[in-house]
């Protein structure tokens, strides 16, 4: 089945995981009915961040290119959990970045 093939079912109403299972070639996502996880609309780039912000939660992106190959996405609403893991992975990933940049700068190298 190509990419319009699949637009074209998604828009009959055929279930957006069983359409990821028949056509999607990619070998994370494909097991998860295409989910992606909650994740940043921009951890894949501006071509995935730009089809996410047109939508709706529960609605579809036209089929769309981008540097991976191409995609349908489908936008999902954000649940307490996901903005909670999102926020605390931020933080964290802050907190990372600090303590190594306060070891590099305390750092000292002995000969």
């Amino acid at each position: 089945m190509s990419l319009q093939a699949a637009w074209v079912e998604l828009q009959k109403g055929k279930a957006f995981e069983t359409v990821v299972k028949e056509v999607s070639e990619d070998a994370i996502s494909r097991p998860k009915g295409g989910s992606l996880g909650c994740v940043s609309m921009y951890a894949f780039g501006k071509h995935f961040a730009n089809a996410v912000t047109a939508l709706k939660p529960g609605e579809y992106s036209r089929p769309f290119e981008s540097p991976w190959g191409f995609h349908v996405v489908r936008r999902e609403a954000m649940k307490d959990d996901d903005v909670w893991n999102l926020l605390r992975n931020e933080w964290m990933d802050e907190k990372h970045a600090q303590i190594l940049n306060t070891i590099r700068m305390n750092a000292k190298i002995e000969r």
